[in-house]
């Protein structure tokens, strides 16, 4: 296959992500197997690989993880009872994370793929989960939890929603910003549809994650000084019906929320005292697990002390060696490209939140486009502030 056709086929699978996992959590919370995300995602993987077998820079890469990851296995497989295909799948979303990454940033970098594309898919897939988690209020698609609580639509792992709705709302406001700067009904409008969104599937990580998206946008912009500047300044009739809309928005927003079930959740976490609110448990799950290293398939739901569970002293040196190597790649670029600035900050809050929710770092709704997030960054038009700049060549089948 040569690079133009498989970087064609890797872009155009992208805006499919969101879709796919709708159906595929339709099939499993009807309790029916489902393989078709696994194989979406397996064609994306090997898409990655074809791609990075073009570059010599990244031949070392997959040569390390094909002797490393087998070898790994064939530990597992002799020292534990535990059962070796859910170990595979929990791994396979690592290296998927990691592939993915370095394949598109190959491809921005070589200009193979247009940023436009990307960024298309981004709002395809920001739209799609928004559409799913609304629908809950409607009736339609599944509780995120017990006694009718939080909407999750039709998606299978709610707590893996905190991650993609980060990643997906976060992106597509970063660009959204940028192009509606000056109009502050329309950011308002986004800001209100992605916080309502969070507060309705009602995870800790996903709301925090949010509320921290909506922050670091305007601040990377540094463009919050002037929205408070252009408000006072705004007429008075303007500034009334601007707080009358809002006030209606959040008095109907309540209403909703009440109707999700989402504010019982929130009571929930309130009556806890303050460790198990921030860990619901999960700090006691580690203590009964902390001894089982390399055990495989083990999980208390903390990122950290799965990987550490699961793969050893050596897997967690080399998971967290990648995901702080993105960390200090985008705080390298901050003063050149706006976008680094607000995603570096967002990678440690991902990296932060990851230490007491789980679900972030091997998250398969999140994984592929948490790597696009990051892959961004060589793209020549953000490096260069254009970010509404869009170019690179087309898909030559």
């Amino acid at each position: 296959m040569s690079i133009n056709t498989a970087s064609c086929l890797f872009v155009r699978l992208i805006p499919f992500l969101v879709i796919v996992d709708i159906i595929n959590g339709y099939f499993l919370n009807k309790g029916m197997d489902s393989s078709l995300g696994v194989c979406v995602k397996a064609v994306i993987l090997l898409l990655s690989i074809s791609i990075l077998m073009v570059s010599t820079k990244y031949r070392g890469i997959l040569g390390f993880t094909f002797i490393y990851v087998p070898f790994f296995l064939l530990t597992v497989l002799l020292n534990t009872d535990s059962p070796i295909a859910p170990t595979i799948n929990h791994l396979l979303k690592f290296v998927t994370v990691v592939y993915v990454y370095y394949a598109a940033v190959f491809l921005f970098r070589t200009n193979k793929i247009s940023q436009k594309k990307i960024v298309m898919a981004f709002y395809v897939n920001t739209f799609l989960l928004v559409v799913n988690i609304y629908s809950g209020l409607l009736g339609v698609g599944y509780y995120a939890y017990g006694d009718m609580l939080g909407c999750k639509g039709f998606m299978y792992a709610h707590n893996e929603m905190s991650g993609m709705e980060a990643v997906l709302f976060g992106t597509s406001y970063f660009f959204f910003y940028q192009r509606y700067t000056n109009k502050k009904f329309v950011l308002i409008i986004i800001n209100i549809v992605f916080l309502m969104a969070a507060l309705l599937v009602s995870t800790k990580a996903g709301i925090l994650l949010v509320i921290v998206d909506l922050l670091l946008v305007p601040w990377a912009f540094k463009k919050s000084k002037g929205i408070i500047t252009s408000f006072i300044k705004t007429s008075k009739i303007k500034i009334i019906v601007l707080l009358s809309i809002i006030g209606i928005m959040v008095y109907y927003g309540y209403a909703l929320l009440e109707y999700s079930g989402a504010i019982d959740r929130w009571t929930y976490f309130f009556d806890k005292d303050g460790t198990d609110a921030i860990y619901s448990s999960r700090d006691l799950f580690w203590e009964e697990e902390k001894y089982e290293w390399i055990d495989g398939n083990i999980s208390v739901e903390m990122d950290q002390a799965d990987t550490l569970l699961n793969y050893g002293l050596m897997g967690i040196v080399l998971v967290y060696s990648f995901y702080f190597s993105l960390v200090v790649k985008a705080f390298h670029y901050r003063n050149r490209s706006v976008y680094a600035k607000y995603l570096w900050l967002l990678n440690i809050c991902i990296l932060a939140s990851s230490c007491f929710a789980g679900h972030l770092l091997f998250s398969g709704l999140m994984g592929i486009h948490f790597a696009l997030m990051n892959a961004f960054l060589y793209s020549r038009d953000i490096l260069s502030n254009r970010i509404n700049s869009y170019e690179g060549e087309k898909c030559i089948n």
